[in-house]
């Protein structure tokens, strides 16, 4: 889907050198808020000064469950997913943040 899209357009220019590490951090609840964050960290062999190169996903989603007579659902007030990538010289960002649900 969508964040696939971004991470092969942001992980494409890891794919010039060795990667050295990822890192995963996840703390997922019922209700409340979540948060995925994904940390890759890999070498530019072509340049000399400073190969690293950092790619960043976070993910963090505000959900509640929603009580009925027959049935218990899931809902998302908010969300937001952040992609950073950084190299030597520049950092980009995307953002993407879904507002509150009304009358929250």
């Amino acid at each position: 889907g969508f964040p696939y899209s971004l991470v092969r357009l942001f992980g494409f220019p890891l794919a010039s050198g060795p990667l050295r590490e990822v890192r995963v951090f996840t703390s997922l609840t019922d209700q409340g808020k979540s948060v995925v964050n994904v940390a890759i960290l890999s070498e530019d062999s072509s340049d000399k000064n400073d190969p690293r190169r950092l790619l960043v996903y976070q993910d963090v989603r505000d959900t509640r469950l929603d009580r009925q007579a027959f049935a218990v659902k899931k809902v998302e007030l908010s969300s937001m997913q952040v992609f950073n990538y950084m190299d030597s010289q520049r950092r980009w960002t995307y953002q993407r943040t879904t507002p509150p649900a009304d009358g929250e």
